[in-house]
């Protein structure tokens, strides 16, 4: 019976190489699901890669995973929610797909809600005739977000970032906290609303902007100085900063080791305690 011993070894070594090789299949799978539903309101989840795009014909959603990971993708329409992502904890191995293209017909409101490392992309500028919505969350990133509606809101927060971003609307609202960060350009017919929280950064490299509000707290940064604003109120505090281009007017405070820097030659009413600084340059 000795001599079985090798060959029963062999033989349980080859069965779980075997079944190691059906269970981590990484062959591409494609599918088209969902078609056409509404697709509006789009939650993202568990670090997949989404790219959204306009179809003015159709709306479905095109997968691309590895086929291992079949068992384990969820992808549904709950309560005119699209869920994207998987149906347990999943850790995938380097070198899986798990991606998909969201083809909407949506005109009027779009609401994008990505969690825990998801990449999200609008692959080209959508035209909405009510609303954007935009929420980065847990280290989730959007690189391509050209957007033009009426009113727009984003929070990016814990470690996420929104990069790239160029909006021409009526009003926008923007919230970025916890090691977070928005970048790009913002043309808006009324107002901007924006507030860096925790150690996080707003950036605008450009835009027309009437009527801006900042606020900004915990180490954050707003730089705003290559957007052209007419009037602005801020309040800056814990060690925060803020650099704008203002022709008109600034109103606010300046709190608790925070610094102001501004160019052009607006009127100040701005009130600095003893340790902040209202610097122009």
């Amino acid at each position: 019976m000795k001599g079985y011993k090798p060959i029963l070894l062999f033989c349980a070594v080859l069965c779980f190489a075997t079944s190691c090789k059906k269970e981590f299949d990484m062959t591409p799978v494609q599918k088209t699901v969902l078609e056409n539903n509404t697709l509006s309101l789009i939650h993202v989840n568990h670090g997949w890669e989404i790219d959204i795009v306009y179809d003015s014909l159709n709306s479905f959603v095109e997968l691309e995973y590895s086929a291992y990971l079949e068992d384990y993708i969820l992808v549904r329409e709950i309560n005119n929610w699209l869920e994207i992502g998987f149906n347990q904890e999943v850790y995938p191995l380097a070198g899986s797909v798990y991606k998909a293209t969201v083809h909407t017909r949506e005109k009027e409101n779009l609401s994008i809600r990505a969690e825990n490392e998801s990449v999200i992309a609008l692959k080209e500028p959508f035209m909405l005739t009510e609303s954007i919505d935009m929420e980065l969350i847990d280290a989730s990133t959007c690189s391509e977000f050209s957007v033009a509606a009426p009113s727009c809101s984003i929070l990016v927060t814990k470690d996420s970032q929104l990069l790239n971003v160029i909006y021409t609307g009526t009003n926008c609202s923007v919230l970025v906290t916890k090691n977070s960060a928005c970048k790009g350009i913002f043309n808006v017919e009324q107002s901007f609303n924006a507030s860096a929280q925790i150690s996080s950064q707003v950036i605008v490299f450009g835009g027309s902007i009437p009527s801006a509000t900042l606020g900004a707290g915990n180490e954050s940064t707003i730089n705003m100085a290559q957007a052209n604003v007419e009037t602005m109120n801020v309040n800056l505090a814990d060690g925060s900063e803020a650099t704008v281009n203002v022709s008109s007017r600034i109103s606010g405070f300046l709190t608790e080791v925070s610094t102001l820097y501004y160019k052009g030659h607006p009127q100040l009413d701005v009130e600095c305690s003893e340790d902040s600084q209202l610097i122009p340059f």
